[in-house]
């Protein structure tokens, strides 16, 4: 067994890593087949009133532009990926065992992170905006899992980062024996979401991981950490200083970004954030 292995077998063993909802896992079968149409994905997602609610609001949010007034209408309008990453968003708030300053923090920088992160894809070109948002959205999944395994030693964690000048990972290892990357990668391994998502998330912070990688999972990467980074400079989170060990030159030149085109992610960011982050909350 290999030390990534052993990694992910002590994550099993010591963490609760919550299953997939029962309407994702549904969803995520309709989007696989090829057949599906808006209607059966519809009927799907109508079984849960509070996701009803949020497709249709996202539908009609900035971020998409549309006028949407039937579930159907909604999900041609978003999308069958980005529906998909609607129910995501539901099911990472729901993870949370309980509510407070940490909580908080953390679900608002997971929707600021895929907001920067769906700026950052558009503006790189990529055809892969849906699974950029995903990324953003489930990067620091990891932290929600050890906040609820034990709040006081994540707490401790945040401490550590402050006190010490170091980052989350570091701070995380040296507590808990891992960090939330490679408890992120079990949780979407669980989910059974794509290899290049769990890539993405399990070495956001580590890029040098991903250099031979296949060149969609790279990028995914750099998206992450890019987008990452955006939420600090705006503020969109308060718990401690960013810190992060990685090229931002290398990673504006692997997404080939210019000047221009990262003052306009960050632009778009901040003046939609709020609007986004009401309508998936």
């Amino acid at each position: 067994m290999d030390n990534q292995e052993s990694l992910e077998e002590l994550v099993l063993n010591t963490l609760d890593i919550p299953p997939m909802p029962a309407v994702a896992v549904k969803v995520s079968r309709a989007i696989r087949d090829p057949d599906a149409s808006s209607n059966d994905i519809a009927r799907i997602i109508g079984e849960d009133p509070g996701i009803t609610i949020k497709v249709l609001r996202v539908a009609n949010s900035s971020l998409y532009a549309n006028s949407a007034e039937s579930l159907p209408q909604a999900v041609i309008a978003l999308g069958f990926k980005a529906v998909l990453n609607l129910i995501l968003a539901d099911a990472t708030k729901n993870i949370h065992r309980s509510s407070g300053t940490i909580e908080d923090y953390l679900w608002k920088h997971s929707i600021g992170s895929a907001v920067a992160a769906n700026y950052v894809a558009k503006y790189a070109g990529l055809s892969t905006v849906d699974e950029a948002f995903t990324v953003g959205l489930l990067h620091d999944v990891g932290k929600i899992i050890l906040n609820n395994y034990d709040t006081k030693k994540f707490s401790q964690t945040i401490s550590m980062r402050n006190s010490k000048n170091i980052s989350s990972c570091e701070a995380e290892f040296e507590i808990f024996g891992f960090d939330h990357t490679a408890v992120g990668g079990a949780v979407l391994k669980r989910w059974d979401l794509s290899d290049g998502l769990v890539g993405a998330v399990r070495f956001h912070h580590r890029l040098n991981f991903v250099q031979k990688a296949p060149l969609p999972v790279k990028k995914l990467a750099y998206v992450s950490n890019l987008a990452n980074r955006i939420t600090y400079v705006l503020q969109l989170n308060n718990d401690v200083k960013h810190s992060d060990r990685n090229n931002l030159n290398e990673t504006v030149r692997v997404l080939e970004l210019t000047s221009d085109k990262i003052m306009a992610i960050t632009h778009d960011t901040k003046e939609n954030f709020e609007e986004e982050f009401h309508a998936f909350s």
